[in-house]
């Protein structure tokens, strides 16, 4: 009888282990068809109402709010150099680069899910805007908050360098 029951936990894990599994793959899949939302009348998109995104753009979205980065003598031709070096530096791939506007993707190793990085430069106040989001799911565990302060040391990093 024991084993009989132990057979059936081992089945019905087996089962769930298997259905979460594909549930993270396919998300991770989908992830991967969707590109960065851009800039919205010249500002980075808000977060959706979800932990897995954060933006500078926004102060009174406490719950997504990260500061931006101050900079200071530096101009977009430069500081393109220097955003490229870092995000790549940091694991991620730039995608999109126009007028003061950055974007790049970064993709997990397991699942393959794919987040979206957005960077603008306001050379009227020397700030560099930040956004990282997930493109699927709810949570991402801080991921994109972790992503976005371990960016700005990268960055802080290669100004004082250049």
């Amino acid at each position: 009888m024991f084993q009989k029951i132990l057979l059936w936990v081992f089945v019905v894990l087996f089962i769930l282990s298997a259905a979460l599994y594909t549930r993270f793959y396919t998300l991770g899949h989908e992830s991967q068809g969707y590109t960065a939302l851009g800039l919205e009348q010249g500002l980075l998109s808000p977060c959706p109402d979800k932990p897995n995104c954060v933006n500078s753009e926004f102060p009174d979205d406490q719950s997504h709010y990260i500061a931006p980065l101050l900079i200071t003598d530096s101009e977009w031709n430069s500081l393109k150099i220097t955003l490229r070096q870092a995000i790549r530096q940091d694991g991620g791939t730039v995608t999109n680069v126009q007028e003061f506007y950055m974007a790049a993707e970064y993709q997990s190793s397991w699942f393959g899910f794919v987040d979206d990085l957005e960077l603008r430069f306001d050379p009227n106040q020397s700030l560099l805007h930040i956004r990282s989001g997930s493109r699927v799911g709810y949570s991402d565990l801080d991921v994109n908050s972790e992503r976005t302060n371990r960016l700005k040391g990268v960055i802080e990093q290669l100004l004082v360098i250049n």
